[in-house]
């Protein structure tokens, strides 16, 4: 028989194999909520912005 040939992963492989593909997993979804962050924070902002100028309009002339 040849030394290379695996029938399949031992389980110690695939444990490797899981939590690498946790830490990806993790590291992208980390990623992505970061930049989904810094994309919606400034527009969140001067909506208050606004919305916090217009009442003042409101408030100041009757």
């Amino acid at each position: 028989m040849n030394a290379n040939f695996k029938k399949g992963k031992t389980k110690m492989e695939m444990k490797k194999s899981v939590t690498l593909i946790k830490r990806i997993v993790t590291s992208r979804i980390l990623a992505l909520s970061i930049i989904l962050q810094l994309a919606a924070d400034p527009a969140m902002a001067a909506d208050r912005t606004r919305e916090i100028g217009v009442q003042a309009y409101i408030y100041a002339y009757p």
